[in-house]
């Protein structure tokens, strides 16, 4: 099984890209994305149902939403 320092390499329906019958999703997946909590929480549903139906569901990285948190809070400035 291929693998990376951040998991398991995955192609786009989250298969191991050189074990097909292998499937890995959040922490453990070399996906691309980041490793939050909402992304694992998809990579997740996305895995199940390519489980249930081969090749169904592609990963969709782009509907992933992101956010900061910080102290001081950051502000935007508009920008003219």
């Amino acid at each position: 099984m291929e693998r990376t320092p951040k998991g398991v390499k995955t192609d786009r329906f989250l298969r191991s890209v050189s074990n097909q019958r292998i499937f890995a999703a959040g922490d453990c997946a070399d996906s691309g994305n980041p490793q939050l909590t909402p992304v694992a929480g998809y990579e997740g549903r996305v895995t199940a149902a390519n489980i249930v139906t081969p090749e169904s569901h592609p990963l969709a990285p782009h509907i992933i939403p992101s956010v900061v948190f910080s102290v001081p809070p950051l502000t935007l400035a508009s920008v003219s």
